[in-house]
């Protein structure tokens, strides 16, 4: 992280655009503000977009603008995130998300430092820093024709990649007081963190990262009842939300019909805890979740799995070895 201060400290005062990449959750976003801050822009602006939150025929809209009459519901004339973002910085969050097309014209604005409106005839400009932010592989994006070649060298002037976590364990205790003295402040309380309770929580592994962190940290200082948080209910909120509730079992002896490492059904759970429980986690982490969640649906069957992911079977038989899940062909 001190590596992280210095790069940010070291691009800040430049406009060269940034790419801050790493998994969702530990705090892109504020690697980015930070920027804004330290540079000359500080008293500009600072706009942030999720390009994942936005409908793909509202990208451009929201990015660019439109005109009165451009298109059903386009009922006035609205300004864009860059005319917003004039003299200061604009943030583009999740951009390995967004769509080709748009990929295009953002492309163009680089290269030409001139927008239109949607719907409109007048050329614009804006004077803005342009810092972008992904959990994705953008060179596999690349790779698999999901993202341009030639946008991802536009962005990728700078890049500073965020680490996860369950690297920095050490951070953990001073993000876990930090948070605390947020919600003291917040409940007007002066509650404190027990030893046990530091102690548990910097032997998670934090998928969902920073973001993980602080929400279960504030759960446990809802449902605490006296002034010291102790542990003990660190291991209930786990057992409900961290991908270990979804693990790969070393042996499975209960039941023939699987063998070592084959996934072993769980009792259902309702949809709402299902999608709770995956809030926050990255993309890939979602995925196995749903391939393995499906996968005990199917009582192990894996052609009748890929059938009802929608996917072929030999993807699904990659994806299960990468999950460390015995790919045994079907006796069903």
């Amino acid at each position: 992280m001190r590596h992280v201060f210095a790069m940010v400290e070291q691009v800040a005062p430049s406009s060269a655009p940034v790419l801050i990449t790493g998994e969702s959750g530990t705090g892109k976003e504020r690697v980015a503000a930070a920027i804004h801050r330290f540079s000359s822009r500080a008293s500009g602006p600072f706009v942030a977009v999720n390009c994942a939150a936005l409908p793909e025929n509202l990208i451009e809209s929201e990015l660019f603008g439109h005109e009165r009459g451009a298109f059903t519901g386009a009922v006035a004339q609205k300004k864009g995130k860059f005319e917003f973002a004039d003299g200061g910085t604009l943030f583009l969050d999740e951009i390995g998300e967004m769509p080709i097309d748009s990929q295009v014209k953002l492309l163009r604005v680089l290269q030409d430092g001139s927008f239109t409106r949607i719907g409109g005839n007048t050329a614009l400009s804006a004077d803005v820093r342009l810092v972008c932010a992904t959990n994705r592989n953008l060179k596999g994006e690349v790779l698999a024709n999901r993202f341009r070649m030639d946008l991802y060298f536009r962005l990728n002037v700078v890049n500073i990649h965020v680490p996860p976590l369950r690297d920095r364990r050490e951070d953990i205790p001073l993000l876990a007081k930090a948070f605390l003295e947020r919600l003291n402040l917040r409940h007007h309380q002066k509650k404190e963190l027990s030893d046990s309770l530091l102690q548990g929580l910097r032997r998670q592994d934090w998928p969902g990262n920073v973001r993980e962190l602080e929400n279960t940290l504030e759960k446990l200082y809802v449902l605490s009842n006296g002034t010291v948080i102790e542990g003990e209910g660190l291991a209930q909120e786990q057992q409900a939300t961290n991908p270990s509730s979804f693990s790969i079992p070393q042996s499975s002896t209960s039941s023939p019909t699987y063998a070592a490492g084959d996934y072993v059904p769980r009792p259902p759970i309702t949809p709402e805890e299902a999608i709770r429980g995956l809030l926050g986690l990255p993309v890939d982490e979602v995925e196995r979740r749903l391939i393995l969640a499906t996968l005990a649906q199917c009582e192990g069957n894996k052609s009748k799995t890929a059938r009802q992911l929608q996917i072929g079977l030999k993807t699904l038989y990659r994806k299960l070895e990468s999950y460390g899940v015995s790919t045994a062909v079907d006796e069903h």
